[in-house]
């Protein structure tokens, strides 16, 4: 009725080892560029550890599981978050819900699964967010200026993940000038430069520009309209953005810039949040009548935890922290209890 201790492969040293380090290596390198060629890599990773792996019984008072999401497990998204298939994955290769899995195995049951946060972040160039966010129909739906995971959420659970970004040629301009001259990372600049130069929707007036991108010409007049009317008056009544980021939409040419989350030029990261659940004073986890799985730990994003509802930037990382010292003091009170009942007299 505990649990005993844990059963994993292990590659053998040598060189079966070093192809295992190789292929990883490759894999995390080339999944930012070319995720195709690094799904072909975990592929043979996988391959390469069925076949030169070995079975290893570890005996132990107490196991901590901390093998982070499942972000990497295709078929998991699939049935849990389908929405966010098309989503770029951020993580790594051993994202793939394993530690959830083995604590489903052991008893265990999870929560929040279909909890994924997705980071659309339109700034910088911090002009991008002086412009209109609408969806496939025209519509908008958001304040530009909210935290990336919040648009990210917005786009996701609400536009199927399907969304454009309005500028007016005097905005495509200072967005420019911020990439070529502003102090911006590449990953920043690069991208954006390209959407604007080469991967955007282009129109004199903005029902051809509707009728580029496929939406309801009627629609997106009726929007940006509307969004002009609030930015002239300083007050955006629809979603409360602030009168510094409201910009009227009324230069010619304008642009269309595609921020859907299975666009491959602008990357829209992913990453799951839910997990097994676990006692919060102690992150055992837990059964279905919510009883504690003796010897059984679960720690990080393998844990349902402070990140599991909704995402800020660190949060993960302080839930990691937070969790991990939990578990790892209840652990090891596990294995101090047990090696003091098995003290003998001599001992």
């Amino acid at each position: 009725g505990r649990v005993i201790g844990a059963q994993v492969w292990q590659v053998a040293p040598g060189r079966a080892q070093r192809a295992h380090r190789r292929l990883a290596r490759w894999a995390e390198r080339l999944h930012n560029g070319m995720p195709a060629w690094a799904d072909r890599l975990r592929a043979a990773l996988y391959r390469l550890e069925q076949r030169e792996g070995r079975l290893i019984t570890i005996k132990a008072d107490a196991v901590v599981l901390s093998t982070g999401g499942f972000i990497f497990n295709r078929s998991m998204v699939a049935h849990y978050a389908p929405r966010y298939l098309p989503n770029w994955r951020l993580g790594t290769t051993g994202c793939d819900g394993s530690g959830i899995r083995l604590g489903l195995s052991a008893g265990g049951v999870a929560q929040r699964l279909e909890r994924v946060s997705a980071w659309r972040f339109i700034n910088p160039p911090y002009t991008w967010a002086q412009g209109c966010v609408v969806d496939r129909r025209g519509e908008r739906f958001c304040n530009e200026e909210v935290y990336g995971a919040a648009l990210g959420h917005a786009m996701c659970e609400t536009r199927d993940g399907h969304a454009w970004l309005i500028l007016d040629a005097r905005l495509v301009k200072q967005a420019l000038g911020e990439c070529l001259r502003g102090k911006l990372w590449a990953f920043q600049s690069v991208p954006a430069t390209l959407l604007m130069l080469a991967g955007r929707k282009r129109a004199w007036s903005l029902a051809d520009l509707a009728a580029r991108i496929g939406s309801d010409p009627a629609v997106l007049e009726r929007t940006v309209n509307a969004y002009n009317l609030g930015a002239l008056n300083g007050i955006d009544r629809a979603f409360g953005k602030s009168a510094a980021m409201l910009q009227p939409l009324m230069y010619g040419p304008y642009y269309a810039i595609d921020i859907s989350s299975d666009s491959r030029v602008f990357p829209c990261p992913s990453i799951t949040l839910g997990g097994l659940q676990v006692d919060e004073t102690s992150n055992a986890v837990l059964s279905p009548d919510g009883a504690p799985i003796e010897g059984l730990f679960a720690a990080g994003r393998a844990a349902c935890g402070l990140a599991s509802n909704h995402y800020v930037s660190g949060l993960s990382l302080a839930d990691c922290i937070w969790s991990g010292r939990q578990a790892g003091r209840a652990a090891a009170g596990v294995v101090l209890a047990n090696t003091a009942h098995s003290l003998t007299e001599t001992d």
